[in-house]
């Protein structure tokens, strides 16, 4: 089974797909979802990357090829976040 859950936390263990802006996104490896009270809606997804986010333009972002998304992009110790737009 590719699902571990935990309280509102889910583990994708080999891969994570969603729809996001009327895209499907695939993230291979392994990531984390929190979810919103309703099951199957994410708050937040935790993944890994071998390279570092870039942006592409204004404020589109890119994540390794799988993703482009507008938003702003912040960076601590712990990694780089990125706050949603939408």
């Amino acid at each position: 089974m590719n699902i571990l859950k935990k309280n509102n936390l889910l583990l994708h263990k080999t891969f994570l797909k969603i729809k996001f802006k009327e895209k499907e996104l695939f993230i291979k490896g392994p990531a984390v979802s929190e979810m919103d009270n309703n099951v199957w809606k994410y708050k937040k997804i935790i993944f890994f990357s071998s390279q570092k986010p870039k942006i592409v333009r204004g404020n589109t972002i890119e994540i390794d090829d799988v993703i482009k998304i507008e938003g702003t992009l912040y960076e601590n110790k712990a990694g780089f976040f990125i706050k949603n737009s939408v």
